[in-house]
């Protein structure tokens, strides 16, 4: 994303949001191009209108980021969904074939047998929601750290001209 661009996305919310009109949002503009900057900007611009049209506040960049990761659908199935591709699946004498590999992981973390042979299914399922939960929290702290990763040297600068800004030192 260029100045320009996140220029304009910031005017656009600026539009939406009466109240931050009289604010001066250079920064965020900045802001939002480097910590953005590693989504598609097309994605970038839907997710924004998607926070205009539900949101009653200006948005944030994890708001942002947010929406225009479910606009990706990036994401995993949920716990019920999962558990739900599990169930159709459950014979002793086949090898299971998921959608998503955490599904696979948390049915190895149960015991794909266990599943299979429990008489109180209710437990086992307990077991795999929590389990999946779980790893589905790991990936997304993942994708986020890798998000990092991708815009930390621009983010850096960007902190310290911040801090020169409100009158911190630059270390």
């Amino acid at each position: 994303m260029t100045t320009q661009e996140a220029n304009r996305l910031v005017a656009v919310a600026v539009a939406a949001y009466p109240s931050m009109q009289d604010r001066d949002l250079a920064m965020t503009a900045r802001v939002w191009e480097r910590a953005l900057a590693d989504l598609p900007l097309a994605v970038v611009e839907r997710a924004v209108l998607k926070l205009i049209m539900t949101r009653k506040f200006f948005p944030a960049v994890a708001e942002i980021r947010e929406a225009a990761e479910s606009l990706l659908n990036k994401g995993h199935p949920t716990p019920e969904e999962a558990w739900g591709e599990v169930m159709p699946q459950l014979n002793p004498y086949r090898a299971p074939h998921y959608s998503d590999p955490l599904i696979h992981r948390a049915v190895q973390a149960v015991g794909y047998l266990s599943i299979c042979m429990s008489e109180h299914l209710g437990v086992e399922r307990a077991h795999f929601l929590q389990i999946y939960q779980a790893f589905l929290r790991r990936a997304d702290d993942t994708a986020t750290n890798e998000s990092i990763e991708k815009i930390a040297g621009p983010a850096k600068e960007l902190l310290l001209q911040v801090a020169g800004r409100l009158g911190g030192s630059k270390q």
